[in-house]
């Protein structure tokens, strides 16, 4: 699967600002996190999406990097995706669906969250293509028994894994750990 890459040399938005949160508790240090975000990126270039997972997840939640003042972030981002997602009512269009420049948009949000490593896929699925419980015979009905779903699922749990495996290498440099926190798009 190829990948793209961002040039976050100069981010136009400043890096997610904990103080306030970690003002909360004065007498202790705050702690040690890594916050993992993985999924395929749809509406994340939207400047009302973006700043509100870094507002109302990061900055609020609080913590510092090992080597920073804010949460150290992780991005693994898939640009592309089979086909637009719909749940009930809703109907989320794909990341191409009026934006002229996709990757550049997702690069800019991205890089507005000041990442400690970012991996942009474009590819839809990552991990298995038949994963060994389907083999095994599980999941064969109700919302997993459809083959999107379940790939879809293991798509997302493929994404965290890699975001863990980048994590744990930067805190045995950092001869360091991380409280973490995982969240999906």
């Amino acid at each position: 699967m190829s990948q793209s890459r961002c040039d976050c040399a100069s981010p136009l938005d400043p890096p997610p600002d904990s103080r306030p949160a970690n003002a909360l508790c004065p007498n202790r240090p705050p702690p040690r996190v890594a916050v993992c975000i993985a999924g395929a990126v749809r509406t994340f270039p939207q400047p009302q999406a973006w700043r509100s997972i870094k507002r109302n997840l990061i900055e609020v939640f609080g913590g510092v990097g090992l080597a920073a003042t804010s949460p150290d972030v992780y991005l693994d981002l898939k640009l592309l995706d089979d086909a637009p997602k719909t749940q009930k009512e809703w109907r989320f269009d794909s990341l191409s669906h009026g934006i002229d420049d996709p990757a550049g948009a997702v690069c800019r949000a991205a890089c507005a969250f000041h990442p400690v490593h970012l991996t942009l896929r474009n590819g839809s699925h990552t991990g298995p293509a038949r994963p060994a419980a389907a083999e095994r015979g599980c999941f064969t009905s109700g919302f997993f028994g459809h083959r999107e779903n379940l790939l879809r699922a293991v798509s997302q749990w493929s994404s965290f894994s890699a975001c863990h495996t980048r994590l744990s290498a930067h805190e045995a440099r950092h001869a360091s750990t991380y409280d973490v926190m995982y969240a999906r798009l």
